[in-house]
């Protein structure tokens, strides 16, 4: 039954005990239905105020829990940033088309001052993000720029190619430093033009004007040529080493297939050289060019 209802029965009681001036009877249940009513009053109240606080309070609980989710998981990405932009050690070595390692070569994380420099061994160690690109810089070469993502496993060996410039006579000079394990500073590379060394190279027929002569006069003309009447020059770029070996020939002036061709097969006939002489008194490679003409036989 419900309290309204014992309310209601509760003054009824109370109207008959009135009107029968206090008899036993209703006064007696009259008592028992108020401590009934007063029973069952309180019972709901606290009922409905454990309810009330147990609803309030649920949902600030679930509060923390998401949270705290949403603090793991901006912990989490902050995590995987830094992953992405913290640096990376990277060790390699600079060599050449002939597998010479180079000193000197500059290394550059691209768009930054940060760098550093191949030592005599053609050693280098650089920091830099994985997501950064380093220029290999060196005069005489052609500048490479490679991406560091791509530069796996412990030491990268990178090779840098000789660019097509034209190098009248000029002698490449090597300075050597004492082994020093406390000198950090790499041997350095300069370059001497012809009127400034002390001793030039020597062809078999003797000084460069010569010996360009005389790769005229071994150039032979096909049926072909001849038919085409070719006409112009073949510009050719050697170098004579420490030993007076020639090497390095190539066409850096092209006229044609076969034009060419001939110009460095006439070139190749040439015997040993006297090596150039640097300043030390010690033999030094040098790099020259020369121009063969065709169509005037």
């Amino acid at each position: 039954m419900k309290l309204k209802s014992y309310n209601i029965l509760f003054r009824i009681l109370s109207y008959l005990s009135d009107r029968t001036n206090g008899a036993p009877i209703f006064v007696k249940y009259k008592l028992l239905l108020g401590t009934l009513i007063i029973g069952i009053a309180g019972t709901t109240a606290h009922a409905q105020k454990k309810a009330e606080v147990s609803c309030y309070d649920t949902i600030p609980l679930c509060t923390p829990k998401n949270k705290e989710l949403t603090t793991k998981n901006t912990i989490l990405l902050g995590s995987q940033s830094n992953k992405n932009d913290s640096l990376i050690e990277k060790k390699g070595r600079v060599k050449d088309e002939h597998g010479e390692f180079i000193a000197g070569v500059s290394i550059v994380v691209k768009g930054t001052k940060n760098g550093a420099v191949s030592d005599i061994n053609g050693a280098f160690s650089i920091k830099a993000k994985s997501t950064d690109k380093l220029i290999f810089s060196f005069v005489g070469m052609e500048s490479r720029e490679m991406s560091v993502s791509t530069m796996r496993g412990g030491e990268v060996i990178i090779t840098m190619k000789d660019s097509d410039m034209i190098l009248c006579y000029e002698v490449v000079v090597v300075r050597h430093y004492p082994d020093d394990i406390y000198r950090r500073t790499p041997k350095k590379v300069t370059k001497l033009p012809y009127t400034e060394v002390q001793t030039v190279p020597v062809s078999p027929v003797g000084n460069l004007e010569s010996f360009q002569k005389w790769v005229q006069n071994n150039i032979q003309y096909s049926e072909q040529m001849k038919k085409d009447k070719l006409k112009g020059e073949v510009i050719l770029s050697f170098a004579i080493d420490k030993k007076g070996k020639l090497v390095d020939k190539k066409v850096i002036g092209k006229l044609s297939k076969e034009a060419d061709k001939e110009a460095l097969r006439a070139l190749s006939l040439s015997e040993a050289w006297k090596p150039g002489i640097n300043y030390d008194g010690k033999p030094i490679k040098t790099t020259m060019t020369i121009s063969i003409n065709f169509g005037n036989e």
